[in-house]
């Protein structure tokens, strides 16, 4: 017992945590490194290949058919890659759509309503960004229905 005390105590402090924040410092390089890599690398003819105009008119007709039954406005926009300038500043999905977003111009509508389904090909990512009157009235929507569950 008082072995295993004294082995313990001759540890350098943060012994542990620093290997555990070298780690993660190299495992995030890695995965950055592979990030660009990937974007980099992306010709877009995966993307075109599998967003065809048959694909994208599907989408299209099912964009007017829902939002026939609702007041919603929605934008889908499907992206490649990044640029090697976006890649640099670390661009998140989630950033980069709500640029996609403002860009569009999904946000000018009559109600504040405008939803957009933003598709980042390279990172394999999806993000839903919603307008003003949209988030308040699903958040709502949300807060009532945890009320009921609970």
């Amino acid at each position: 017992m008082v072995a295993e005390a004294s082995a313990v105590a001759a540890l350098p402090a943060g012994g542990k945590g620093q290997i555990g924040r070298q780690n993660r410092r190299r495992s995030d390089r890695h995965m950055k490194l592979a990030r660009t890599l990937r974007h980099l690398a992306s010709t877009g003819w995966e993307l075109r290949r599998t967003f065809d105009s048959q694909v994208l008119a599907a989408i299209e007709q099912a964009i007017a058919a829902t939002e026939s039954t609702h007041g919603g406005e929605i934008r889908f926009a499907v992206e490649d890659n990044l640029n090697a300038a976006e890649l640099w500043r670390d661009l998140t999905p989630r950033e980069r759509a709500i640029e996609v977003f403002a860009h569009l111009r999904v946000w000018d509508t009559q109600m504040n309503n405008g939803v957009l389904i933003y598709v980042l090909w390279a990172d394999h990512d999806v993000e839903i960004v919603a307008d003003r009157a949209f988030t308040q009235r699903y958040m709502e929507i949300g807060r009532a229905s945890c009320r009921e569950r609970v």
